[in-house]
């Protein structure tokens, strides 16, 4: 989960989904997988698949703050807008 701090707090879960081959499937696919009911048989993962996941959630995590910041830079020019006014 990611916390960001900015004029208010928001909160964010990341999910990845992958097969077996590394391919990253898409955020529509994933929320539909985790409404599937599930047993976890075997928790063993390959360390080829887990850097997978980890580069992918390094770049959603990285595109989170981007939007973020190009929300406070908006915000901000706005209330000067505002103030000027």
């Amino acid at each position: 989960m990611l916390r960001y701090l900015s004029f208010q707090e928001e909160e964010r879960i990341i999910f990845v989904t992958t097969d077996e081959k590394g391919n990253v499937f898409d955020d529509n696919f994933t929320q539909r997988l985790l409404s599937v009911t599930s047993i976890v048989i075997e928790d063993k993962v390959l360390n080829e698949v887990l850097t997978t996941i980890s580069s992918v959630l390094d770049k959603r995590q990285e595109d989170l703050t981007e939007a973020l910041e190009t929300h406070n830079g908006d915000l901000i020019s706005y209330e000067i807008v505002k103030i000027g006014n």
